[in-house]
């Protein structure tokens, strides 16, 4: 009776051991893939220091030899009145005002997106 007994509870320990290693594979898979989509979506942000240059927040000044009415329709251009198709799938005007545009860009990417909303201004 008592080598039943055994075999039941061993039996038990067995179980409890899988149902364990089985509940932490779940939750390592489970932090994994809310890991991995908090850093795709940017609401998680690593930053290892590779790879990187930091720079000064503010406007970059750059001298370019051409004048500024062909450096802005050169800029302005892809915002247009009239977009192209391939643009509109690319870009959406969120506001025209005056010589200032709003836009958010789509990335290409998985179906987890990030929008920027930037402004070009003459």
């Amino acid at each position: 009776m008592l080598i039943g007994v055994l075999s039941i509870a061993e039996k038990a320990s067995g179980m409890n051991r899988l149902l364990v290693a089985t509940s932490c594979a779940a939750l390592a898979g489970a932090a994994a893939t809310g890991a991995y989509i908090g850093v795709l979506t940017g609401r998680l942000t690593l930053d290892l220091g590779i790879g990187r240059r930091t720079r000064p927040l503010g406007p970059l000044h750059l001298n370019i030899a051409a004048p500024r009415e062909t450096v802005y329709a050169a800029a302005a251009a892809p915002y247009a009145d009239r977009q192209t198709r391939a643009m509109r799938e690319k870009v959406e005007i969120l506001e025209r005002a005056g010589q200032m545009v709003r836009r958010a860009p789509h990335p290409v990417g998985s179906g987890l997106t990030a929008v920027t909303v930037e402004t070009v201004t003459r």
